[in-house]
């Protein structure tokens, strides 16, 4: 028959705590925080009567040893080590069951439950491997490494593939870009053009009557390349740069190069020809050639002749000058093949835009100058 358990002190019941220790209970189960044995004892079923309840004063609603601050009841009696005396109104056969109880304690706190959730430990679990795999993707670049130096060993041709890869895969900097393009040297230019036209003339041949077509379509690609190159040279120039735009003289040098070497393309054209992007790129270019020369000679005559600007002779003569080869009919004509429909036309617009520059600036040039 069991003791009464009245003939022994609460303290000399050993109550066996939980039979693992929790990882997720922020280390109260752990020895370095030691739990009065009536803290498991309130716990548990058994003390679920009114009696139970008032000896030992226990609260559901409190917050676990450890956690928050102790009630008022249990303070007193850990601070004496004197625990109250348990209730005479539990037999022993309570006891044993007690003891023998595999229910499970609560968690430690609300915390601590929310911090074993599943579905936060995955949702961790995912961001771990994003950031992972992001620090994977990119590489980390090294303090001693020198990006710029590193531009400067390789050739010159690699720059352009990692500048268009990089506008390819963001095309938000594309004005970025462009806002930090110096403008480069026009005689560069010109010679970039000049590079592009000596390919043509080497692919296309002696012109003649009988051979446009077959000639025409050889040069084709870099006819295409041409129209495309002077297209984004008269865009470049024409595009403010740290807010101050591109002078008339070097827009009207610009003009003048690449309306030469257009002209001579357009009389390159077979008389039925068919569309393609050499011949839509080309027509583009004369639309765009047309409407900038309209432009210059509106700009020119503003600036003498509203707000009173002035310009060198020479440099009016020279352009006077340049006007009258662009339509000089002798001088731009191919021998034994004469000028197609496309070509008169662009002429008599050229001449159009000439007669107005003389009429509103030849006096700058004097009677005598090469306006006429």
């Amino acid at each position: 028959m069991a003791r009464p358990v009245t003939q022994h002190p609460p303290s000399a019941l050993q109550f066996p705590s939980a039979s693992r220790t929790s990882t997720l209970g922020f280390g109260f189960a752990s020895p370095l925080h030691t739990r009065s044995p009536f803290a498991d004892v309130a716990n548990n079923s058994i003390y679920s009567s009114p009696q139970a309840s008032a000896s030992t004063s226990f609260n559901p609603f409190a917050s676990p040893v450890g956690f928050g601050s102790v009630p008022p009841s249990q303070a007193k009696p850990f601070k004496a080590r004197h625990p109250p005396p348990i209730s005479s109104t539990i037999t022993p056969r309570l006891l044993k069951r007690g003891r023998h109880s595999t229910s499970p304690s609560p968690p430690s706190s609300p915390t601590s439950s929310i911090a074993g959730s599943p579905n936060l430990g995955h949702k961790r679990l995912s961001l771990s491997r994003a950031k992972k795999q992001r620090q994977e993707q990119a590489p980390a670049i090294s303090d001693d490494l020198d990006l710029g130096l590193m531009l400067a060993t390789l050739p010159p041709s690699t720059h352009l593939q990692i500048l268009t890869s990089l506008m390819e895969k963001d095309p938000s900097i594309r004005s970025a870009v462009l806002a930090a393009t110096p403008a480069p040297d026009l005689a560069v230019c010109n010679d970039e053009l000049q590079k592009i036209m000596d390919r043509i003339s080497r692919q296309y041949g002696e012109p003649g009557p009988g051979r446009y077509l077959l000639s025409w379509g050889r040069a084709i690609n870099d006819i295409t390349i041409f129209s495309r190159t002077a297209s984004t040279y008269l865009a470049f120039f024409y595009t403010p740069h740290n807010g101050l735009p591109s002078s008339l003289p070097t827009l009207h040098n610009l003009l003048y190069t690449i309306t030469k070497y257009t002209l001579t393309l357009v009389r390159l054209l077979p008389p039925h020809v068919g569309q393609s992007s050499a011949t839509s790129s080309l027509s583009q270019l004369v639309n765009a050639l047309v409407m900038r020369w309209r432009e210059w000679v509106t700009n020119i005559s503003k600036d003498v002749n509203e707000k009173g600007e002035m310009y060198p002779y020479s440099s009016v003569v020279a352009w006077g000058q340049n006007f009258q080869e662009l339509v000089d009919p002798e001088r731009n004509a191919i021998e034994g093949c004469p000028d197609p429909a496309p070509i008169r036309e662009l002429v008599a617009t050229i001449s159009a835009i000439r007669d107005t520059f003389a009429a509103q600036l030849g006096w700058l040039a004097g009677p005598g100058g090469a306006m006429r």
